[in-house]
């Protein structure tokens, strides 16, 4: 970010069993979305960037509903 702050980035992640043991692992994937203008000078995407006042609905541990989707629209 241009002001230094930090910032969130959109992810999901699930623990799971391994299958024929006992180990748990945990996995994670970062949500992307086409790149903005600086971007795509080095990619065709990128991740998705949070903004401050999505923080609190995207980590609700509530399930989700399909008619009320979380929608983020990439900083550009």
């Amino acid at each position: 970010m241009k002001s230094g702050e930090p910032f969130a980035l959109a992810a999901i992640w699930e623990n799971w069993k391994r299958p024929g043991t006992e180990e748990w692992v945990g996995t994670f994937a970062v949500i992307t979305c086409p790149a903005n203008e600086l971007m795509a000078q080095i990619h065709d995407c990128m991740p998705v960037i949070l903004p401050p006042e999505a923080y609190d609905r995207w980590l609700a541990a509530i399930e989700p509903d399909g008619r009320d989707p979380l929608v983020i629209l990439p900083i550009r």
